[in-house]
């Protein structure tokens, strides 16, 4: 089993930051970086895709915080509405996506751009900077689940348990999206292969690693995340039927 052990904060010798914190930054360059990459590869402009993945990091952190603070820390409302403008204090993986995606189709409806096009390189940064992301919530262990005797599992939580670490098991499962959307990268007889397969696959393996949990809110015995979670799959599988259905008609460029 994994030994427990907690960063606190990491010394980068000028100063010391605090990790989580310092990797959710580092996953915000990720996805600018990768998308600008994807995008030069699809033969798109370095502009609008740079000024794309800006409106679409702009979207998740405000759709991040509202979705946890209504679906998960109602409570705080309650007794401060302020809450819900303190973007900073408290995100959610699930309204991070809803939001960028929702900033995502307003600029490209606006900018009358081919939707499957652009919004493959916002899913090739979305799942880069998720490795981050998954590795700021590995390292400070914010997403402690059941106790179990699985190998895998966190061994020496502060109450003496061994648990499920669901952060680590979702760096895990980042890790190995990241190497399938690079391996379907030149994949193009099914249009939005590329977007629906990380969407199915993630909203599959996150509906499963959400009956885990200790802490979350439930609503008729699921999680917030595993509504979002469905819907996720749902809308992947539709993609995919259309893409299936279009396979004859695509011509995106190749690297």
């Amino acid at each position: 089993m994994i030994p427990y052990f907690q960063v606190d904060q990491l010394d980068l010798g000028v100063i010391q930051v605090e990790p989580f914190g310092f990797l959710v930054i580092l996953g915000v360059g990720a996805f600018i970086l990768a998308a600008h990459y994807r995008g030069l590869a699809l033969g798109l402009d370095a502009g609008l895709v740079m000024f794309g993945s800006a409106v679409v990091v702009g979207g998740s952190v405000v759709g991040g915080h509202l979705f946890s603070a209504v679906a998960y820390y109602p409570e705080r409302i309650a007794a401060d509405p302020m809450h819900l403008v303190q973007l900073f204090d408290g995100q959610s993986l699930f309204g991070g996506l809803l939001g960028g995606t929702l900033a995502g189709f307003v600029y490209l409806l606006v900018r009358r751009f081919p939707l499957l096009l652009f919004v493959e390189p916002f899913v090739y940064g979305t799942v880069v900077s998720l490795i981050f992301g998954r590795l700021g919530c590995a390292l400070v262990h914010d997403h402690p689940g059941r106790q179990t005797t699985f190998w895998g599992a966190v061994q020496g939580w502060p109450d003496s348990t061994t648990r499920h670490d669901l952060g680590l098991y979702e760096l895990v499962l980042m890790l190995v999206l990241t190497a399938v959307i690079y391996a379907l990268r030149n994949r193009r007889t099914v249009p939005g292969l590329q977007i629906a397969v990380p969407m199915i696959a993630y909203g599959i393996v996150r509906f499963g690693l959400d009956f885990l949990r200790v802490a979350d809110k439930r609503y008729g015995g699921f999680t917030p995340a595993q509504y979002g979670a469905v819907l996720l799959v749902v809308g992947g599988v539709s993609l995919l039927t259309y893409g299936w259905l279009r396979r004859d008609r695509a011509s995106v460029p190749q690297e």
